[in-house]
Protein backbone atom coordinates (compact mmCIF):
# COMPACT_ATOMS: atom_id res chain seq x y z
CA UNK A 1 0.00 0.00 0.00
CA UNK A 2 1.84 3.06 -1.26
CA UNK A 3 0.14 5.57 1.07
CA UNK A 4 0.51 3.38 4.14
CA UNK A 5 3.97 1.90 3.61
CA UNK A 6 5.80 4.38 1.41
CA UNK A 7 4.66 7.85 2.36
CA UNK A 8 6.65 11.03 1.78
CA UNK A 9 8.65 10.46 4.95
CA UNK A 10 9.78 6.96 3.95
CA UNK A 11 10.13 6.78 0.17
CA UNK A 12 13.69 7.40 -1.02
CA UNK A 13 12.63 7.73 -4.69
CA UNK A 14 15.52 5.62 -5.95
CA UNK A 15 16.63 6.51 -9.50
CA UNK A 16 13.55 8.66 -10.31
CA UNK A 17 12.69 8.74 -14.02
CA UNK A 18 11.66 12.18 -15.25
CA UNK A 19 8.69 12.04 -17.61
CA UNK A 20 7.89 14.55 -20.40
CA UNK A 21 5.05 16.14 -18.38
CA UNK A 22 7.30 16.86 -15.39
CA UNK A 23 6.10 13.87 -13.39
CA UNK A 24 8.26 11.08 -12.02
CA UNK A 25 8.28 7.30 -12.09
CA UNK A 26 9.61 6.21 -8.70
CA UNK A 27 10.15 3.24 -6.43
CA UNK A 28 12.06 2.31 -3.29
CA UNK A 29 12.42 -1.47 -3.67
CA UNK A 30 8.64 -1.28 -3.68
CA UNK A 31 5.76 -1.07 -6.15
CA UNK A 32 6.49 1.17 -9.14
CA UNK A 33 4.51 4.42 -9.08
CA UNK A 34 4.03 7.44 -11.30
CA UNK A 35 3.39 10.81 -9.71
CA UNK A 36 2.47 13.95 -11.61
CA UNK A 37 4.34 17.26 -11.43
CA UNK A 38 2.40 18.16 -8.26
CA UNK A 39 3.25 14.88 -6.52
CA UNK A 40 -0.15 13.21 -6.93
CA UNK A 41 -0.03 9.45 -7.49
CA UNK A 42 -1.39 8.57 -10.94
CA UNK A 43 -0.83 4.79 -10.85
CA UNK A 44 1.22 2.04 -9.28
CA UNK A 45 2.22 -1.48 -10.34
CA UNK A 46 2.44 -4.05 -7.57
CA UNK A 47 5.61 -6.05 -7.02
CA UNK A 48 9.20 -5.28 -6.07
CA UNK A 49 11.01 -2.82 -8.34
CA UNK A 50 14.63 -1.81 -7.88
CA UNK A 51 17.43 0.03 -9.66
CA UNK A 52 16.72 2.32 -12.60
CA UNK A 53 13.75 2.56 -14.95
CA UNK A 54 14.26 3.74 -18.53
CA UNK A 55 12.06 5.00 -21.36
CA UNK A 56 12.11 3.12 -24.63
CA UNK A 57 11.87 4.59 -28.11
CA UNK A 58 8.10 4.05 -28.09
CA UNK A 59 7.70 5.88 -24.75
CA UNK A 60 7.15 2.71 -22.74
CA UNK A 61 8.96 2.19 -19.44
CA UNK A 62 11.44 -0.65 -18.93
CA UNK A 63 12.04 -1.60 -15.31
CA UNK A 64 13.79 -4.17 -13.12
CA UNK A 65 11.20 -6.39 -11.43
CA UNK A 66 11.39 -9.00 -8.68
CA UNK A 67 8.56 -11.40 -7.89
CA UNK A 68 7.48 -11.03 -4.23
CA UNK A 69 7.10 -14.83 -4.12
CA UNK A 70 9.64 -16.74 -6.26
CA UNK A 71 8.27 -18.70 -9.19
CA UNK A 72 11.42 -20.80 -9.35
CA UNK A 73 10.81 -24.27 -7.84
CA UNK A 74 12.96 -25.68 -5.04
CA UNK A 75 14.43 -22.38 -3.88
CA UNK A 76 14.25 -20.51 -0.58
CA UNK A 77 11.46 -17.94 -0.06
CA UNK A 78 14.21 -15.30 -0.09
CA UNK A 79 15.34 -16.20 -3.63
CA UNK A 80 15.50 -13.12 -5.89
CA UNK A 81 13.42 -14.25 -8.86
CA UNK A 82 14.03 -11.33 -11.19
CA UNK A 83 12.52 -10.23 -14.47
CA UNK A 84 12.34 -7.44 -17.00
CA UNK A 85 9.04 -5.55 -17.09
CA UNK A 86 7.69 -3.24 -19.78
CA UNK A 87 4.92 -0.82 -18.77
CA UNK A 88 2.92 1.69 -20.76
CA UNK A 89 3.04 5.36 -19.72
CA UNK A 90 -0.45 4.74 -18.30
CA UNK A 91 0.80 2.02 -15.97
CA UNK A 92 -0.30 -1.12 -17.84
CA UNK A 93 2.08 -4.09 -17.82
CA UNK A 94 2.92 -4.95 -21.44
CA UNK A 95 5.63 -7.59 -20.95
CA UNK A 96 7.01 -9.53 -17.99
CA UNK A 97 9.83 -12.02 -18.62
CA UNK A 98 11.94 -13.84 -16.02
CA UNK A 99 15.74 -13.69 -16.28
CA UNK A 100 16.08 -17.41 -15.59
CA UNK A 101 13.73 -18.17 -18.50
CA UNK A 102 15.68 -15.85 -20.81
CA UNK A 103 18.99 -17.51 -19.95
CA UNK A 104 17.59 -21.04 -20.20
CA UNK A 105 15.98 -20.35 -23.59
CA UNK A 106 19.34 -19.18 -24.92
CA UNK A 107 21.42 -22.04 -23.55
CA UNK A 108 23.00 -19.91 -20.85
CA UNK A 109 21.35 -21.33 -17.75
CA UNK A 110 24.61 -22.97 -16.78
CA UNK A 111 26.11 -19.56 -16.06
CA UNK A 112 24.25 -19.62 -12.76
CA UNK A 113 22.94 -23.17 -12.30
CA UNK A 114 26.49 -24.58 -12.24
CA UNK A 115 27.41 -22.48 -9.17
CA UNK A 116 26.59 -23.16 -5.49
CA UNK A 117 23.13 -21.95 -4.50
CA UNK A 118 22.74 -18.27 -3.59
CA UNK A 119 19.57 -16.23 -3.11
CA UNK A 120 20.72 -13.53 -5.55
CA UNK A 121 22.33 -15.23 -8.57
CA UNK A 122 21.51 -12.54 -11.16
CA UNK A 123 21.17 -9.12 -9.51
CA UNK A 124 19.70 -7.50 -12.61
CA UNK A 125 20.53 -3.83 -12.21
CA UNK A 126 19.92 -2.20 -15.60
CA UNK A 127 17.51 -2.67 -18.49
CA UNK A 128 18.75 -0.22 -21.12
CA UNK A 129 16.54 0.15 -24.21
CA UNK A 130 18.13 0.70 -27.62
CA UNK A 131 16.60 3.84 -29.10
CA UNK A 132 17.99 3.77 -32.67
CA UNK A 133 19.08 0.95 -34.96
CA UNK A 134 22.71 0.45 -35.89
CA UNK A 135 25.04 -2.19 -37.34
CA UNK A 136 25.02 -4.27 -34.14
CA UNK A 137 21.52 -3.78 -32.73
CA UNK A 138 18.00 -2.73 -33.62
CA UNK A 139 15.61 -0.20 -32.17
CA UNK A 140 13.69 -2.00 -29.43
CA UNK A 141 16.56 -4.25 -28.33
CA UNK A 142 17.69 -4.19 -24.71
CA UNK A 143 21.07 -4.17 -23.00
CA UNK A 144 20.89 -6.09 -19.73
CA UNK A 145 23.33 -5.81 -16.83
CA UNK A 146 23.48 -8.88 -14.55
CA UNK A 147 25.79 -7.81 -11.75
CA UNK A 148 26.30 -11.09 -9.94
CA UNK A 149 27.29 -12.79 -13.19
CA UNK A 150 29.51 -9.80 -14.19
CA UNK A 151 27.61 -10.11 -17.47
CA UNK A 152 26.27 -7.70 -20.11
CA UNK A 153 23.83 -9.10 -22.68
CA UNK A 154 22.20 -7.72 -25.83
CA UNK A 155 18.64 -9.07 -25.85
CA UNK A 156 15.88 -8.83 -28.45
CA UNK A 157 12.46 -9.07 -26.74
CA UNK A 158 10.61 -9.54 -30.04
CA UNK A 159 12.35 -12.87 -30.67
CA UNK A 160 13.48 -13.84 -27.16
CA UNK A 161 17.08 -14.14 -28.37
CA UNK A 162 20.28 -13.04 -26.66
CA UNK A 163 22.29 -11.74 -29.62
CA UNK A 164 25.54 -11.16 -27.72
CA UNK A 165 26.84 -11.47 -24.21
CA UNK A 166 30.11 -10.98 -22.39
CA UNK A 167 31.30 -11.78 -18.89
CA UNK A 168 34.02 -9.33 -17.76
CA UNK A 169 36.52 -7.76 -17.71
CA UNK A 170 34.08 -5.67 -15.65
CA UNK A 171 33.31 -7.09 -12.21
CA UNK A 172 30.03 -6.62 -10.34
CA UNK A 173 29.11 -3.72 -12.62
CA UNK A 174 26.22 -1.25 -12.49
CA UNK A 175 24.76 0.51 -15.54
CA UNK A 176 25.32 -0.09 -19.23
CA UNK A 177 24.87 2.72 -21.77
CA UNK A 178 25.12 3.19 -25.54
CA UNK A 179 27.96 5.52 -26.58
CA UNK A 180 27.45 5.49 -30.37
CA UNK A 181 26.43 3.04 -33.09
CA UNK A 182 29.16 0.52 -32.24
CA UNK A 183 30.26 1.13 -28.64
CA UNK A 184 28.76 0.69 -25.18
CA UNK A 185 30.02 1.83 -21.79
CA UNK A 186 29.85 -0.11 -18.53
CA UNK A 187 30.03 1.46 -15.08
CA UNK A 188 32.39 -1.08 -13.51
CA UNK A 189 32.34 -1.14 -9.71
CA UNK A 190 35.31 -3.53 -9.97
CA UNK A 191 34.84 -5.10 -6.56
CA UNK A 192 35.85 -8.53 -5.36
CA UNK A 193 32.81 -10.50 -4.25
CA UNK A 194 34.97 -13.23 -2.71
CA UNK A 195 37.17 -10.90 -0.63
CA UNK A 196 36.57 -10.92 3.16
CA UNK A 197 35.12 -7.41 3.17
CA UNK A 198 33.99 -7.48 -0.47
CA UNK A 199 35.99 -4.35 -1.15
CA UNK A 200 36.62 -2.54 -4.42
CA UNK A 201 39.68 -3.94 -6.20
CA UNK A 202 41.50 -0.62 -6.34
CA UNK A 203 39.11 1.81 -8.03
CA UNK A 204 35.92 1.90 -10.04
CA UNK A 205 36.34 1.90 -13.80
CA UNK A 206 34.35 2.90 -16.87
CA UNK A 207 34.81 0.22 -19.51
CA UNK A 208 34.05 0.93 -23.17
CA UNK A 209 33.39 -2.10 -25.36
CA UNK A 210 33.69 -1.74 -29.16
CA UNK A 211 31.55 -4.20 -31.11
CA UNK A 212 33.50 -3.41 -34.30
CA UNK A 213 36.86 -4.50 -32.86
CA UNK A 214 35.78 -6.76 -29.95
CA UNK A 215 38.06 -4.66 -27.73
CA UNK A 216 37.60 -3.14 -24.25
CA UNK A 217 39.24 0.12 -23.22
CA UNK A 218 39.21 2.26 -20.08
CA UNK A 219 39.39 5.86 -21.36
CA UNK A 220 38.51 7.49 -18.02
CA UNK A 221 41.19 5.78 -15.93
CA UNK A 222 43.03 9.03 -15.22
CA UNK A 223 39.85 10.74 -13.97
CA UNK A 224 38.77 7.87 -11.73
CA UNK A 225 42.30 7.73 -10.31
CA UNK A 226 42.51 11.48 -9.74
CA UNK A 227 39.20 11.57 -7.87
CA UNK A 228 39.63 8.13 -6.26
CA UNK A 229 36.19 6.88 -7.31
CA UNK A 230 35.71 3.65 -5.41
CA UNK A 231 32.06 2.96 -4.54
CA UNK A 232 31.43 -0.70 -3.75
CA UNK A 233 27.86 -0.77 -5.04
CA UNK A 234 25.38 1.30 -7.05
CA UNK A 235 26.52 4.19 -9.23
CA UNK A 236 25.86 5.14 -12.85
CA UNK A 237 27.93 6.46 -15.75
CA UNK A 238 26.14 8.35 -18.51
CA UNK A 239 27.98 9.24 -21.75
CA UNK A 240 27.64 12.87 -22.79
CA UNK A 241 27.60 14.13 -26.41
CA UNK A 242 31.03 15.78 -26.09
CA UNK A 243 32.71 12.53 -25.04
CA UNK A 244 32.69 13.21 -21.30
CA UNK A 245 31.11 10.86 -18.81
CA UNK A 246 28.72 11.94 -16.02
Amino acid sequence: DLKRDRGVGMNLMMHPLLMPDGGLVIHDTSPLARVDACGRVEWQIDGIFHHSAERGADGAIWAVYRFPVPRMPNVAPTFNDEAILKASPEGKTLLLRRISDILDANGLGGLWRSHPYVDDPFHLNDVQPVLTSGPYWQRGDLLLSLRNLSMIALYRPSTGKILWHRVGPWAMQHDVSIVDDHRISVSDNHWRFAAPEREVDGLNRVAVYDFATDAVSFPFAAATTLHHIATRAQGRATPLPNGDMM
